[in-house]
């Protein structure tokens, strides 16, 4: 069964992020659980996990980790041999 969680990114890795990360990439990420709750506008209890990606989470990028291609057209993936490889987000400075 697929759960989404939101990302929280902080620091160099969001910037780094934000350059490379892509809608539809295979992403990886390693980082704390934050569980947020509230009351919503209509009175109702609300809640939400975040995964928080800071100095001591991780993130990578998946081989073949490019956007997928979803249309009826091309179902299944598209995959660019010719593009270069990404970096180590866990290079960057902290």
């Amino acid at each position: 069964e697929t759960e989404w969680h939101d990302i929280v990114i902080f620091g160099k890795k969001a910037e780094a992020a934000g350059k490379y990360f892509k809608k539809g990439m295979m992403l990886y990420f390693v980082g704390r659980i934050r569980n947020n709750k509230w009351q919503g506008t209509d009175g109702k209890m609300r809640s939400n996990k975040e995964i928080v990606i800071d100095n001591n989470g991780e993130m990578q990028m998946l081989p073949g980790a490019g956007p997928r291609n979803t249309s009826a057209e091309g179902l299944g993936g598209t995959e660019n041999h010719d593009e270069p490889p990404f970096p180590d987000m866990n290079d960057y400075p902290q």
